[in-house]
This record gives C-alpha cells, structure tokens and sequence, in this order.
C-alpha cells in the first residue's frame, strides 16, 4: 500500500525518536544460559516449571534464544494428564502460559543425558552437530547455568535413569576453564541436598548456589488443584519472585549479594547454600556483580529513570495521527479498487467513508480503562437450539463402578472414576460474545477444562468440629485405633479406597445457591465438595470465554467412620462407626434446607437434615456456616432371615444404590416422602414426613414411620437399585406413585399408594422359601404390567450377541424412516458393536507389531466410525456390487468368509438432564479379540449424548418443569428441545426486571460519566455519555456499571449485576431505594436468573 506524504514524515520522526543509544564497552562480551531440566513424567510437572520459568526470566532480561540452550527432558504441555493441552503454568492462577508459541528447546526428551550435557558443557561434539545444540562461547563469556530435578548426596539422577556426580560435574567446569569457554559461572541448582553438587568445583571464578544442604530435601511451593499437581519449587519460586519484583529491565542495579540475602529458611524450609571462594576477589567481588552480569543482556544500555512528560505527549499525538492517517489510507485504497463497479454504490460507498472518518475518535488516556463496545442486541428467535451436535466427550480413566453419571439441577456433569471425580461446566455461550448461531460446529455443550480432583484424602473428625459447635453439643473425638469387628476391612486413606457412588444435592446449599457433590468412597465415608468463599480467582478465560475452576472447591463435612455429625435430641455422640454403603438426596423439599439419607453396614437408615448459610464477604476459602443434623436413624433389614454363607442355598446381595426417594407430596402443613430401600430379596418403602413451614438454620421436624407401609419380596442378586417417577397420580380419589425395581435378571414395575399403613404380609419376620425368593424365577413378560410409560434402561455390556442391552418404552418418532428412531448414543454403541473384519484380518491388525493403529482401530470407537456405516463386509460384493472390497481381501490372501466382531461396550452408567431432555451415557470400548490393558493413566473411555426425538402432533418444545433453574432451562432449550429462557434470547424483559428498573431510573440517570463527567443518557442494554463512552448497564437495575470489581457476571447470558454494597452506596440518600436493594438477589441474575461466578 502506497502511504500519503502526510503520512511518510510521521513515521521517520518515529524511528528517530525509537533509535536505540550507542552500545558501551564491556569486561565481557556475551551471556549465555543453559537451562537443564532432568526429571520425566507427569508427577515431576514442577520441574519442567521450574526451567521455563527460568527460560521466560532471561529471554526477559534479553539474552536472544541463539545464546541459551534449554534442556526439557519430557512434554508436560502436550501429556493427555494435562488439563490445560499445550500450556504449562507454574502458579495456580495461571496468569502467564510458559509454553507459548515463543519457545525454542534444544535438546528434548531422550536427548537429556548425562553424556549430551558434558559433551555440551566441554565442547565434545562432532562437525555435524548443529549450532542450535553447542554452547558457542569463550574466555569473555558469562554462563548462568540452572538445574532441577531428583538428586541426593553429591549426585543429580537424569531422567530416573542415569546420576550425574559432583566430581563429574566439577572436571566438565574445569576442562571448560582450561580451554577457555567461560569467564565466569553463576551455578544454580534446586533439588534435594543440592550444595553438596557444587562442594567439588576448584576451577576459578565460580559462583554457586544449591537449595538444600546435606540431608535436606527441596520442597515444592504449591499445587494446582485443575493441574493435580504441585507447579513450582519454593527455591525457585522465591528466585523468580526476587527477578520478577526486584530485576526489572537491564538498568536495575541489584546483585548477587542482594538475591542471596533474599533466602530464608521460612520461606524456602531449607537452608540455601552460596558459594564465593572460587571467585576472583572473594565474596566481596562476587556479591558485588550485578545479577544482569549473568541473566541479562550483555549491551549494558544506559537507560535515564527520569519519565520525560513531554516526549510522553509527543508519542501520544503521533501515534493517534498515524493511527488517522493509516485509516484514511486504507479507506482511499479500497474506494480506488471498486472505482470501476456501480457508480451509485461507488458514492455511497465514499460518503459512508466520510461517515465513519467523522465519526472516528482519537485515543485518549481515559479509553485505557474500562470503557466496552456497544452491546448486540439479543435474538428474538424462539427456535429451539436443537441443531448444536451433542459432542462425546473423551478422557482417559479407570471406572470402577457403576452409576457413576450424576447430572447436578444446573446441567453440571460429574463423573466418578477410580480414585478421582470428573466435573464438566456447562458452556452457555454469552451474546456478548457475538457467536453466530449458524456456526454449530464450533459450539459444545461443556467447557474445555474439566474439574478433576482426588476424592481418596483422609478427613480428620476435626473437620465436622464447627458442625458442633453450631448446634451447641460438645465436640468429641474418639479413639480411632484398629480392632478386631465386623466391619468391612477397607479404611478411610487406604490403599483399597475408591470411589463407590456420588450425587448432586438440590439446588440451594452451595454458594451462589448451586448445588454440593456428596461422594461416597469405599472407606464407607461421604464427603461433601462444594465451593467456598473465592480470592478473586475463582474463573479463568477459555477461548476468551470464562470458566470456573477449583481454585475455590472445599470440603466443609463428611460423615462416615470416625466423622460424626450432631444427633437432635442426644446429650452425647455415640461412636456407632457407621459404614456407610449407599446414599440418596432427597428431592427439592422447596425449603432452604435439604435432606440425605443413607444407609450403613448394619442394615440401619439414617436421615440427615442438611442446611447452609453463605456470606458474600466471606474471607477466601471459608465454606459457609452449615447445620447438620441427625434427625432419624431406623432399621431396615427387611423380613428375611439372613442365610450363612456356607449354606448351598445362600445368594450375595447387597447393592451400592439401595436408597431412592420419591417425590414430595405436598399435605398443606406438611410434605410427605417415601424412603426405597433394598434389603436381603425385599424392597422396602418407609414414609417420612416433613413439618412446613421449615425455618432457615433451625432444626426440621421430621417423622419416619416406625414400620414400613409397604414392601416387596423379589429375588435381587447385588447391585439391585429403585427408580421412582418424577410425578405422583391421583388415582381414584388416592395420590399413588410409581417406579421401578431394576435387579440384574429383570425389571419389576410397582405402585405405591401414599399414607397406607404397614402391610402385614411383608413386616412379619419369614424365610425366602415361604415366599419362593430364594431363586431367580423365569421372566415372564405376559406376567408384567408396566405403567410407566417413559423409561429407558440399558445393560452394564452391549455386545453383537445381546441384542437387548437397550430398553425403552419412549415413543417413537413422527416419521421413524427419516428421523432417528433412538437417540445418538444409542445408534453409536450400536455400530461400534456391529463393527465386524474378517478373522484373519482383526487378529493381523492387532498382533501386527508394526501397525502403530492398531490399538486405536481395533476397538472401533473412533468418531469417523461411528458417523456412518463403516463396517467392511465384502460380501456385498456378491449382491451385484463392484466386489472393490472382494478384491482387496483377496489381494491380501485372506479368507472373507469367516467375519467376527470386534467391539463390544461396557455401560458404566447413564443418566438424564435435569429437564429430561437429554440422555448421556458412560462407555468404555473393549475389543472382543484380546484382553484390555488398564494401565496407570486409565482406559479410553467416552461419554456420549442423545437427545428423544419427539412424536407426531408434539413438534413444539414441552414447557419445562416450573422447578427448573435457569442453567437447566438454557440447557434444555439448547439441546434438549426445550422453550428459550426469558432474558436470555427472548426480546424484551421481565416484568419483575421492567419494574426495578422503573424504579432505580432515577439512580441512573444521577451517574456521570467517569471519564469526561458528562451526563449518561440510557441506550438499552448500555448507556453512553455525549462524548461516546460507553458503559453496560446492570442487568437488575439497568445503572450503567462504571468501575472494575463492583459487579457480577452471570453464568449464562453474560450479564453483569451490580454487588448489593455498590447499590446501598449509591442508594444512601433515598430510604425507598434502600429497602428496594434487599429484595435484589446477591446470588442471581436480574436478567435471566442465572447464578453468578463466584
């Protein structure tokens, strides 16, 4: 582009006024780095931090990447471990990404050795080695050389493989100094009993320092729960923190001896060595060197401190007239080149130029702060979002449980696995976000980043303290020594401790009224996970989208073993020891607290009264005050006797998912519930009661029936559970429900009529003969009525055999020719299994050595295969076809005829969203051919979605339960065919928003604009000032926001709300507007009622 003449004197002003000063004479003439990591595998992610963070600190300070050589002996940022692929972050708020596109390493993975970094050091390399990976330096270069890794008493392990030793170490620095390749060496290592790797150097002008002395380990700094592990050093840590505060640019004047000084035992919890006899001049002249002598640039640029105001001004004014001029240039090419099309639009097209020059404003100091661009307007379209794809979800992991799919009230998905939970958040894409909804591809219905964290920690009884001193009972601690019981032989913190099940509370008892995750692990314990008060860290930007992270997760209580909770009505704590073996919340009671049951390995129930109160001014990690109460403990051992284990007629039992509740039945002054639970060949029910109205933080009354009201005996097998109905009938004149019993040899179907007393046919004490449940009988289907009429169930394995792993009695669509007659992730189980090759062919693919595929192709499971029909049968070649496929087969010798299948499923669990629009299931593939390696890292393993299509006459969405939270309504809307969610992509507001407005329209109009102390007139969803800036306004009160940190962001359409405090301070003088600001939520959205972050 040819630039005006206007233009051209502006830019040679500023290459005058950019011009770099004259260089100044040095005692040396280059720096070099060699930065040397020396530890491989994911739980050594810290020293991989360590050196990049080092390598980010001289590139920093200028030494170019040609004079360092960085070592990196494994890829933390590409390990499939890595929650944040491609990154590495050495503190947990993951401000600077230390793997970024800038980044050059010089010898990586098995190039780390103990012979490379001598022959390095010495110079030992052949011709064809490249410039890249030698240490071209002389007798006028500084060196800085770090290390970091695994090391003990005079010796530094490479890779867990091979050690480097101090006199090693020592000869490759004196060959240096006799060949003349240094000047003088700043050494710097950090691993455990790091001085004594420098206590054998006695070559000249050597300074040393070690994190650690003899017998002294090197400790990490801290972890990062989304990464898992620790991301720092605190040697390092304390050596970047000094660099980053203290060595700012090259004119900085700090030394040696001022780093050193820096070292302390409390921060480092070792003691640091130095070392300065080597050096010319003792450590005077070591202490004195400037720490830039080493780390920096060796130009030594003379650089006045003073801030020059004018020249300061000068720059502004020019970079706003080339910024003008660069535009109008711009502008003046693209009319030039469509001066030959339409003459009309041709001058349409130049006045509209005009337009936008005139309408252009210089850049100010006041547009550096928080002014926005103007906000879009929302879409008006009330066409469900069902055409975003339902994306699988891949990750690696050990399942060992089943039912381990838990879809919280806001559509947060949990995942329980071996040792850890899996939590994917929602992606609610904001409009402000500008997201062009024609674009499905590039949307998915969760975040990137998923939640991981180990649920297997030993708890302390000290944790449940303040649940004591809540209620006002005496905190005791009981002797926790092992002794000979029959309680199960796994503990809490061993070795055998896994996660069992887990499950989603009602909305109301986490911060921002989300829900909590309660995680029952085989230590027989529930742990309670939620999020606590957040530092301001709580989110993180994905994609320019936030996101939350467990920066803010805490455990506030857990029961089980030697956690006890408060006991209504008891003076003391009784040390029963409880084992507990299952657990259910019950459903939303619509009171501020909830309630847990769970059962124990004495065939007893306990009912749990579960409340919170959360502070927004809470200081960072507090987890809210919280009342838990034992408020009913009944047996639920059932009618059969239990058989000895030796008798020939004895079956196992016993299920991780013995406890289910109902739904409530509202009674007035009262709710009343049904407690399911599975004991020995019988399903109990026993109904609970619960007084309204029930006060915030006070105890609940709460009423179990003393005997069941009904019950069922039928043969169960392990691991039989209850599913009930979301909804309860009035049948003849009599509110029933209705459920399922699902056992592992059949499905029984029931109904159950409320408030009926206790059925004498199964509370008296009887033998599994008397009513013929001590065997499996035949499933007869003639013999079984199914009322319910919307259920799916599938098998724990799908395979080319079971041709019933799939059960439902959903209808079918309107046109089951063209649409899908079952939802996705049924129709991909389905091809995976069918997934056939010819024998031969199946066994070469695996045992092929050189096939690099064969462990991705031989399951069957990639998304290529589960698209379309991709199962090779050359048989159709016989039907007339072009027999391509018999003659490839046939070219290879193969016999076509003999065809297996090589893929079957194991369905570990499936559950549905709060809005029952959308399915989603978890699958591990497992071929059919060989046996599946579990490794350390976990199997491939894949959670795939399905939405129901619906039948004829019922195209338009359902409207949703009334008891939906805004995030489930968005996610049924988006995916599971639901209505759109007012105040999101509907037009127009609320009446509730219309009317605090109206009333805080006053307020609004008081405010001036911060920049330019204009009047602020409202625009929709902004406002602006007559100058053009521009400000949002508060989704609650529609006061335009005009400061960072004063507001709230919604989860899901991006809002921002002022904080209750901001609105008291503004309100102070008017007594109406006060009292209006304690009806505003501090948790929700004033425009779509979505929770904020917290």
């Amino acid at each position: 582009m040819k630039l005006p003449s206007a233009f051209q004197l502006p830019v040679l002003l500023a290459s005058a006024l950019l011009a770099p000063v004259p260089l100044v004479s040095a005692e040396h003439t280059s720096n070099w780095a060699v930065l040397v990591g020396t530890s491989r595998f994911w739980f050594n992610y810290r020293h991989l931090a360590n050196v990049l963070s080092m390598y980010r600190t001289v590139k920093r300070l200028g030494i170019p990447d040609s004079q360092i050589i960085l070592m990196l002996p494994d890829d933390m940022a590409c390990n499939p471990r890595n929650a944040f692929p491609g990154t590495v972050y050495s503190n947990s708020d993951r401000a600077v990404d230390l793997y970024g596109d800038n980044i050059e390493v010089d010898y990586r993975g098995y190039e780390v050795t103990v012979e490379n970094f001598i022959r390095l050091l010495t110079d030992r390399v052949g011709d064809e080695m490249p410039r890249s990976k030698r240490l071209l330096t002389d007798d006028r270069s500084n060196i800085f050389i770090y290390m970091t890794g695994h090391g003990g008493n005079e010796f530094l392990k490479f890779q867990d493989a091979e050690e480097i030793g101090a006199f090693d170490l020592a000869d490759a620095f004196e060959q240096m100094w006799e060949k003349r390749r240094y000047h003088e060496i700043l050494f710097m290592i950090d691993t455990c009993q790091a001085n004594t790797m420098y206590s054998k150097f006695y070559s000249p002008n050597i300074i040393a320092t070690g994190s650690s002395e003899l017998d002294q380990s090197s400790y990490s700094h801290h972890a990062d729960n989304d990464v898992g592990v620790a991301v720092i050093d605190r040697y390092t840590y304390y050596n970047l923190e000094f660099l980053e505060s203290e060595v700012k640019d090259l004119s900085s004047k700090k030394t040696i001896g001022d780093l050193f000084d820096s070292y302390s035992y409390d921060k480092i919890h070792s003691d640091a060595g130095v070392r300065y006899d080597l050096f010319r001049g003792g450590a005077d002249a070591a202490r004195s060197r400037l720490l830039t002598d080493f780390l920096g640039n060796i130009q030594n640029v003379e650089v006045d401190g003073s801030k020059n105001a004018t020249v300061d001004e000068e720059m502004l004014a020019l970079s706003r007239t080339i910024a003008a001029l660069t535009k109008m240039a711009e502008e003046e090419e693209a009319a030039a080149k469509n001066s030959t099309a339409n003459p009309a639009e041709t001058k349409s097209q130049r006045n509209q130029t005009k337009r936008q020059i005139h309408q252009a404003k210089p850049l100010t100091d006041d547009d550096c702060s928080i002014c926005i661009r103007d906000m879009p307007t929302m879409s008006s379209s009330n066409e469900p979002r069902t055409k975003v794809t339902l994306e699988s979800i891949s990750l690696s992991a050990v399942p060992m449980t089943t039912h381990n799919v838990a879809w919280s009230p806001d559509a947060e998905l949990a995942l329980g696995c071996e040792d850890s939970v899996h939590i994917y958040l929602p992606e609610f894409s904001p409009s402000s976000a500008k997201v062009s909804w024609a674009n499905y591809e590039s949307i998915r219905q969760y975040n990137d980043v998923a939640l991981r964290f180990p649920v297997v920690e030993l708890r302390r009884p000290e944790l449940n303290r303040p649940l004591f001193d809540a209620v006002g009972q005496e905190f005791q601690v009981f002797d926790s020594d092992p002794t000979l019981t029959a309680a199960p032989i796994t503990g809490m913190g061993g070795s055998l401790n896994h996660v069992v099940a887990l499950e989603w509370s009602p909305c109301g008892l986490g911060r921002m009224k989300r829900s909590v995750l309660a995680v029952l692990t085989s230590g027989g314990a529930i742990t309670i996970y939620c999020e606590g008060a957040s530092d301001g860290m709580g989110s993180l930007k994905v994609q320019g989208r936030n996101t939350r992270t467990l920066r803010s997760w805490v455990v506030p209580w857990a029961v089980g073993g030697a956690l006890h909770v408060p006991t209504v009505g008891a003076d003391e704590t009784v040390d029963r020891g409880d084992h507990i073996t299952a657990f259910a919340w019950a459903r939303d009671t619509g009171a501020p607290g909830a309630l847990l049951a769970y059962a124990t390995h004495d065939n007893e129930v306990v009912v749990l009264s579960v409340q919170a109160r959360h502070k927004a001014e809470a200081a960072p990690g507090h987890a809210g005050e919280w009342r838990v109460e034992e408020v009913a403990r009944f047996l639920a051992e059932g009618p059969h006797q239990l058989l000895d284990p030796t008798d020939p007629d004895y079956t196992t039992g016993g299920s991780s998912f013995s406890i289910s509740w109902s739904p409530w039945l509202n009674q007035g002054s009262s709710k009343s519930g049904v407690i399911s639970y599975v004991a020995k060949n019988y399903v109990g029910f026993r109904q609970v009661t619960v007084r309204t109205p029930w006060g915030h933080m006070e105890t609940p009354k709460v009423n179990v029936a003393t005997v069941d009201s009904s019950g069922i005996c039928l043969f169960l097998g392990p691991d039989a559970f209850v599913v009930w109905e979301d909804w309860i009938w009035t049948v003849d004149n009599e509110k029933v429900c209705r459920g399922l019993v699902a056992t592992p040899a059949r499905v029984q179907a029931f109904q159950l009529p409320f408030g009926v007393g206790a059925s004498t046919a199964t509370s008296r004490k009887h033998s599994v003969y008397e009513c013929d449940t001590a065997y499996p009988t035949p499933e007869d289907s003639a013999e079984i009525s199914n009322p319910i009429t919307a259920f799916t169930l599938v098998r724990l394995c799908a395979t080319s055999k079971n041709d019933n792993w799939h059960q439902t009695n959903l209808s079918l669509p309107a046109d089951p020719e063209t649409n899908e007659r079952e939802p996705r992730w049924a129709t991909e189980i389905e091809q995976s299994i069918q997934h056939q090759l010819p024998r031969a062919l199946a066994f070469q693919m695996i045992y092929n050595p050189e096939n690099e595929n064969a462990e991705q192709g031989e399951d069957g499971s990639d998304d290529d295969d589960l698209d379309g029909d991709s199962a090779y049968d050359p048989g159709e070649g016989d039907d007339g076809g072009d027999g391509d496929g018999d003659d490839i087969a046939g070219m290879r010798g193969l016999d076509t005829s003999d065809q297996v299948h090589t893929t079957r499923m194991r369905i570990w669990g499936m559950a549905s969203s709060p809005g029952k629009g959308v399915t989603a299931v978890f699958v591990t593939p497992q071929s059919t051919l060989k046996p599946d390696r579990i490794t350390f890292g976990g199997t491939k393993c894949r959670v795939l979605f399905g939405r129901h299509v619906a039948p004829e006459g019922k195209d338009d969405p359902p409207a949703p339960p009334t008891n939906l939270s805004t995030e489930a309504r968005m996610w049924e809307w988006m995916y599971g065919g639901g209505r759109p969610v007012p105040g999101v992509e509907s037009a127009g507001d609320r009446a509730t928003d219309m009317l605090l407005k109206h009333k805080f329209a006053g307020v609004a109009r008081s405010r001036l604009c911060p920049f330019c102390g204009t009047v602020i007139i409202p625009d929709g969803k902004a406002s602006r000032c007559v100058k053009g800036h521009v400000f949002e306004n508060c989704a609650t009160t529609g006061i335009p926001i005009m400061a960072p940190g004063v507001s709230n962001t919604c989860t899901v359409c991006g809002s921002k709300c002022l904080k209750l405090s901001e609105l008291l301070a503004m309100a102070s003088d008017v007594e109406d507007i006060r009292g209006l600001v304690g009806e505003i939520s501090p948790e929700l959205c004033g425009g779509c009622g979505g929770k904020f972050f917290n």
